[in-house]
């Protein structure tokens, strides 16, 4: 029986990681033979470390690229390795929030997984605070919804009515035949998804190149950093970065700091994990974000 394959893509700080978890813990998937891909747009991966102690396989495609055609071998390679040597019912691809998710669904469809593997369902989360200011300016945002099954629209408990309805519209227009939920921390999504029947669509082919403008840069600071000139540099940067996420030690104390679509938020952590941090920006070289950032983490 070939194994069911699930796409989840949603742009940076849509909440796949959160929804991921609920899935996870969910009666349709908690009990299954569960193998998870992880691409992340930086090369240290923070969300692998942000699952709730899962005792399944995790593999991890971090090479500051994005699924396209750079990204194909690891893909192909960590795809034969899941069928070669994993006992796997589901299969769960977690893309970069920047990736164009048709990537994936071209990459499955080589002769050598096309027995093995069937794509059940490629569900995209959508930002109800954020989507109709990054839609515009951001392709891959776009192009994730329109190639969905299922959109499931989330963070529905910070958006009001007015601007959850101008999201839902917005999302109507680019992808008509998609089902469309709203919800909060992916709870009830793994039934949504279990319930979601597929699109046929022709195959768009792989993306040559990573979007325009677009860099993500990764730090290991190993010392105390002052939170208050760490702050103050990302209100510098708040037009250039797109996302930031990972671990930081301020002051003695280690945080999992994130910024998403312009809000900076943090949380006290146990001092067992490393710090990291990636920051995805753009329109900005990747000169001058690296030395910013080295100034401010003392590396």
């Amino acid at each position: 029986m070939a194994v069911s394959v699930y796409v989840l893509t949603g742009y940076l700080g849509a909440g796949k990681t959160t929804a991921l978890n609920s899935i996870l813990k969910s009666e349709q998937f908690r009990d299954k033979r569960i193998s998870l891909i992880i691409n992340e747009f930086g090369k240290i991966g923070v969300d692998g470390k942000l699952l709730e102690n899962h005792s399944f396989p995790l593999y991890e495609i971090n090479k500051g690229s994005v699924f396209c055609v750079c990204t194909k071998t690891d893909f192909i390679k960590t795809v034969t390795q899941i069928r070669e040597q994993a006992n796997t019912d589901i299969l769960i691809i977690e893309a970069t929030g920047i990736a164009e998710s048709c990537d994936i669904e071209s990459f499955m469809k080589e002769p050598i997984f096309k027995q093995g593997f069937e794509i059940k369902a490629n569900v995209c989360l959508v930002d109800a605070a954020n989507f109709t200011k990054i839609a515009p300016f951001l392709k891959p945002a776009v192009s994730q919804v329109q190639y969905a099954d299922l959109i499931n629209i989330t963070k529905t408990d910070i958006a009001d009515e007015d601007e959850i309805a101008a999201v839902e519209k917005l999302v109507r227009n680019y992808n008509p035949q998609a089902r469309i939920t709203l919800g909060t921390y992916g709870r009830g999504l793994a039934e949504d998804i279990i319930q979601t029947k597929r699109i046929e669509r022709e195959s768009a082919g792989i993306s040559m190149t990573p979007p325009e403008d677009v860099i993500a840069v990764s730090f290991t600071p190993e010392g105390n950093v002052s939170r208050e000139e760490f702050l103050s540099l990302l209100d510098k940067l708040k037009n250039q970065i797109l996302r930031l996420k990972g671990y930081v030690n301020f002051d003695g104390q280690l945080e999992y700091i994130e910024v998403v679509c312009g809000k900076v938020f943090s949380r006290k952590e146990p001092s067992n994990k490393r710090p990291s941090l990636t920051v995805i920006a753009w329109k900005i070289s990747r000169e001058e974000i690296e030395q910013k950032f080295k100034n401010v983490l003392k590396i």
